[in-house]
This record gives structure tokens, C-alpha cells and sequence, in this order.
């Protein structure tokens, strides 16, 4: 292979390379920090970047490497995957001093949320306001109760189910609200209008819980609405730590790098491979040149066996040199 051929293979790998980085460091999962798109998260991992240590967990063990006392962890429209362990390793985390930031829609953060408390829960009817809205009667814009906070807008809301007059609500919908089941723009008779509750926090241990009734505030699309950049810099103020849970949506890339980062026996493993991959490397002149011996070694033992054989052929019989070798060059020559 000549320079220029080798100065092209070069460039093609590398450029397969760049592509292969960029296709699996990114996903389309909805509220992953990994999407790039208008229904993924990656502009909240860049916007609390800017004053705050950011992790991307792929697992939610990966909790117990958080400091609780100086972190926030949060869990955006969690799935039905959340087991046992992992339950109680968020529990542990909040207990000791964390804060769990959990958003959910319609119902499926409950399975945590009851761990912790059974007087609030996430609904999963649809909120709607047709008089305090942005689009239409599906995006409501709450009233906050924060400092410096006045209102959030929503993207298909659920709201927040709460038992105890005691749990501090942060955020509430327009007394024009109503619950929907079925997205009817106008409610029935059986929809009753009036102010429903969409985020609180609960304390738990030396921790607390924020509950948000609509993890699309969060998305890329929503970030820049009203105050929703405020709400999420609010929440976070005063921790040094935000880890986003990413269980069972993290690109291969990053998991892979995650796995490195934080497993020993991945790294001496890792270590192993780039040694050997390096030694090969180095040695490949070597290696080349010893082949290319052991080939001409080959070669000359095929000649001298030729030769011992044909020595021995005209020994046993009174066969002319000449004439027997001409015979063989033209059974050669048909081959």
C-alpha cells in the first residue's frame, strides 16, 4: 500500500470513527439528558453544568457514589422499571440528607413516591386550563409559590394527590383547571373545575422530596418557557452534586465511559487491552519480518525436499537427468 492509499484508509477510519462517537453518544428518549431533539433533556444537563458538578447515572445504583448531604438526584418520567434495590438505594439517599427531584406524569413515579409517603400521589387524569394557558388548553401555565418564581408553563400535566393539609404545595394550577380522562377540550359533567396542586416537597429523613406533576417543563422545548429555567435553578441552589437518572436509556458510549470511570476491575481490564493493542503495535515489524522468514523457510525446505526426492528417483532407477527433468517442467507446465 503506498502513502497516499494509506493517508486515505487513514482519514476514512478516522471519519467512521466521529460518526460512530456521535451516533451512539446520543439517544431520542424522551427526557434523557443524551437527547438532542425537542423532547430530550440534554439543555438541563447544560444548564445546571454551568454552577453545579453534573453525572448522567446509568444505573440507579450509581446513587450511592453522591454525597447526600450536597446532592440532588433527579428522576424524570420514570418507567416501570424501578425494582426493589433500586427503591431502597434511593430511599437510603434521601434519608441521609439528599434531594430527589422526582417528575412524573400520570402515575408511574407512585411506585417510589409510596416508599417514601402514601398522602401524595401523582394522578393520572390530564390537566387542562382553557382560560390560563400558552397553546392550547393542554399546555397550562401554573402560579408558583417561589421566590422569584411566578409562573411555569405545563406540557400535558398531570397533578399532584394530596392528603395532608401539611405537604408545603410549591406550585398550583388556575381555578379554571379541570382533571380530564379522556383529552376532551370541553370537561363534563363529572369534571370539576377549580386549583389543583402540580409540585410540593415532603420531607423524608434528613432529606426532602420535590414532587413535579409534569416532567416535560424539563425538555428542551419547554426549558426556555416562562420560568421554567428559574424553577429548575431554584431547586437545585445550595447543592454542589446533580446526578440524572438514566437507567435503561444511556447511549452505549457513555455507558461504556461510565463503566470505566467507576468499576476497577473494568479498568485494569481496559489497561490490558490498550497494552496489548500498543505491544502489537510496536512489534508489528517484527512480526511481519518473522513471517516473511518462516514463509521462506517454507519454501526453501519444499525445494531441498524436491530435490532429495528427485536424487533418489533417478538412484533407484537408470533413468537420463536430462530427460526426467524435462518431463517434470512439462507436467509443470499443464498444472
Amino acid at each position: 500500500m503506498n502513502k497516499i492509499n494509506r493517508i486515505i484508509l487513514i482519514l476514512v477510519v478516522f471519519l467512521i470513527l466521529l460518526i460512530a462517537i456521535f451516533r451512539f453518544s446520543e439517544n431520542n428518549a424522551d427526557f434523557s439528558t443524551y437527547n438532542p431533539d425537542w423532547n430530550g433533556g440534554m439543555q438541563i444537563r447544560s444548564l445546571v453544568s454551568g454552577n453545579h458538578t453534573v453525572m448522567s447515572l446509568p444505573g440507579r445504583e450509581g446513587i450511592s457514589s453522591l454525597e447526600p448531604d450536597k446532592s440532588v438526584f433527579i428522576i424524570l418520567g420514570p418507567g416501570d422499571n424501578i425494582s426493589e434495590k433500586d427503591k431502597e438505594s434511593v430511599k437510603k439517599f434521601v434519608d441521609a440528607g439528599g434531594l430527589l427531584i422526582l417528575a412524573d406524569d400520570f402515575g408511574t413515579g407512585n411506585q417510589l413516591l409510596n416508599r417514601f409517603t402514601t398522602s401524595v400521589s401523582f394522578s393520572n387524569l390530564l390537566l387542562m386550563d382553557d382560560v390560563s394557558f400558552w397553546k392550547n388548553s393542554t399546555f397550562s401555565v401554573a402560579t408558583a409559590n417561589i421566590e422569584n418564581v411566578s409562573n411555569i408553563t405545563l406540557n400535558y400535566p398531570a397533578s399532584l394527590l394530596i392528603t395532608d393539609k401539611s405537604v408545603n404545595v410549591l406550585a398550583s394550577s388556575s381555578r379554571f383547571s379541570w382533571l380530564s380522562a379522556n383529552e376532551s377540550i370541553h370537561e363534563n359533567i363529572h369534571e370539576k373545575r377549580g386549583s389543583y396542586p402540580l409540585i410540593a416537597d415532603i420531607p423524608s429523613g434528613h432529606g426532602k422530596l420535590v414532587l413535579i406533576s409534569d416532567p416535560s417543563i424539563f425538555i428542551n422545548s419547554m426549558l426556555p418557557m416562562q420560568d421554567n429555567k428559574l424553577l429548575l435553578e431554584k431547586l437545585v441552589a445550595g447543592r454542589i452534586y446533580v446526578g440524572f437518572d438514566e437507567t435503561g436509556r444511556t447511549p452505549p458510549i457513555p455507558a461504556f465511559d461510565y463503566l470505566i470511570r467507576t468499576n476497577t476491575s473494568y479498568q485494569y481490564l481496559f489497561a490490558l487491552m490498550v497494552i496489548s493493542l500498543a505491544f502489537i503495535y510496536i512489534k508489528r515489524d517484527k512480526i511481519s519480518k518473522l513471517k516473511m522468514e518462516k514463509t521462506v523457510t517454507i519454501k526453501d525446505t519444499l525445494v531441498r525436499d524436491e530435490e532429495s526426492i528427485i536424487k533418489d528417483i533417478l538412484k533407484r532407477h537408470d533413468w537420463d537427468k536430462r530427460k526426467f527433468m524435462l518431463f517434470r517442467n512439462k507436467i509443470r507446465g499443464k498444472q
